[in-house]
């Protein structure tokens, strides 16, 4: 049985814009969340909000709570449109903060919809499609808040909301434990790599090995193609390229973040890879 749904602006106890404020000067008196503090793993960067001045009686207006979700409306370029991305807010010991101008607040009616079931839900694949869809083609693809509040929300029961929360939680906590693995992982290579292949070819001295140049032992030695690298992976597009990010510290190429490109038939034969070809940064 499916879940019903309702739209967003109808889970949402209220939602509004955003104020910037004035110069704080000697009487800045709030601290304001903007696009660059809502990060990609649904978390405010609380580290460098500005400080700004708004009057007294406005500041209850646009003040956040505990639970409150900041969706990036101001995406400035459709080269990387980031329109939607959603973080939740979490209270800062009693530090006064708002919503900047460039985000839309929105405060969930908990007797409907957990925030974060609501916050996951806006960060997943089907929001995504749905602002991509409203923001269209523009040149900039900024985030209409009267379209956006019509997407349509599933509603399972709050029990199943929290089980389903729960389990987002635990997979997150997880590959979070796997990033930190890989990344003690690969500084440990970093230390362990040159050392080995020194160990290996300080033998070349020792017993006289042949020298040659790079250039005599090699067949064919070549520039990569440059041109201008998506901000997204689209596999519709035709061919994979590799990047400088693409290389590891020790030798390995990382296919995680792999970006498609279109490119003439005469270039791919002249800059497609083959397998044993090694890449120079």
């Amino acid at each position: 049985m499916p879940w019903p749904t309702k739209k967003l602006g109808e889970v949402c106890e209220c939602y509004f814009s955003g104020i910037w404020g004035e110069n704080p000067d000697n009487k800045g008196n709030v601290f304001v969340v903007r696009v660059s503090d809502v990060k990609e793993d649904g978390i405010i960067d609380y580290d460098k909000l500005p400080l700004r001045y708004v009057e007294e009686e406005k500041i209850p207006k646009y003040q956040l709570q505990t639970g409150d979700l900041v969706v990036v409306k101001s995406s400035g370029s459709k080269k990387k449109i980031i329109s939607g991305k959603t973080a939740m807010f979490i209270d800062q010991k009693g530090r006064k903060i708002l919503a900047s101008n460039f985000v839309l607040a929105l405060r969930p009616n908990q007797k409907l919809v957990l925030p974060k079931w609501l916050l996951f839900y806006l960060n997943g694949d089907d929001a995504k499609k749905f602002v991509e869809k409203i923001i269209g083609i523009t040149t900039f693809p900024n985030l209409k808040p009267q379209e956006y509040l019509k997407m349509e929300i599933p509603l399972p029961p709050l029990k199943i909301q929290k089980q389903i929360v729960a389990r987002i939680e635990e997979l997150f906590e997880k590959i979070d434990k796997a990033k930190e693995l890989r990344q003690k992982a690969q500084e440990q290579t970093a230390q362990i790599f040159p050392a080995a292949l020194e160990g290996i070819f300080s033998r070349s001295r020792k017993e006289k090995w042949q020298i040659k140049t790079i250039g005599e032992v090699t067949t064919r030695i070549q520039y990569g193609l440059s041109v201008p690298i998506p901000q997204t992976s689209d596999k519709n597009k035709t061919v994979p390229i590799l990047r400088m990010a693409n290389v590891t510290t020790d030798g390995q190429m990382d296919y995680s973040d792999i970006k498609y490109i279109e490119i003439t038939q005469n270039d791919f034969l002249k800059f497609g890879l083959n397998l044993n070809l090694i890449l120079f940064i």
